[in-house]
């Protein structure tokens, strides 16, 4: 059972509704009872220290779930989430989940293993902000966002954004001001182009060996 059999089950049973850019999910603390998944568009999933700086811990887009991690310990959300372009959700109570998934137990086990995959990414975000300089986290930044969110382009591969270089940098650790110098000595250098809020990475191999810098 692939997981796009997981995302048509779910999508049968969820209620779908439509969003607004910057519209709230949840807040962090909320008690959870539903998980979301994204049938289009953006979802972001953040966290805010005291100063009230952002740490974006999640891109998530068509296909994804959201609130993964409460469906299982039945704890508050964990971290606030945000629509980032406009966006068609499905919702699914946890009643309704949990009746699904002793219906297909299978589904129970792909929805971990979608929850490992988040994991991991997690894991080498951590890595990336611990390790590696400016340009190095960028360049990962933006290789993994064109797996993710990227489509075929004549001159590479594009990635349409509604996020500004400050939520870029949240991605990462860096300031607006680091992101936006380092994109742009990345355009100088030829390996992206920028159009308004279209990236296009046009040297997949460049990005590559400074991602590892």
């Amino acid at each position: 059972m692939s997981d796009q059999v997981l995302f048509q089950e779910i999508a049968a049973v969820a209620s779908r509704a439509r969003f607004r850019a910057n519209q709230v999910l949840f807040v962090e603390g909320m008690p959870a009872n539903a998980l979301y998944v994204v049938f289009s568009g953006q979802v972001k999933v953040y966290r805010t220290a005291a100063g009230g700086k952002e740490q974006i811990i999640h891109l998530l887009g068509e296909n994804d779930l959201v609130a993964v991690v409460p469906f299982f310990d039945r704890g508050p959300y964990p971290a606030n989430a945000e629509v980032t372009e406009d966006a068609e959700l499905g919702c699914l109570a946890w009643n309704d989940m949990e009746r699904l998934v002793e219906e297909r137990p299978s589904l129970s086990l792909l929805v971990a293993k979608h929850f490992a995959g988040r994991l991991r990414a997690a894991q080498t975000q951590i890595a990336t902000l611990g390790l590696h300089n400016a340009l190095a986290r960028v360049a990962q930044l933006l290789m993994t966002l064109g797996e993710q969110f990227g489509r075929s382009d004549k001159d590479g591969i594009a990635i349409h954004l509604d996020m500004t270089r400050r939520d870029l940098g949240a991605c990462v650790g860096l300031s607006r001001e680091t992101t936006t110098r380092v994109l742009t000595d990345l355009k100088n250098s030829g390996a992206i182009d920028m159009r308004h809020r279209n990236l296009v990475l046009r040297d997949m191999e460049s990005l590559k060996t400074w991602a590892q810098m």
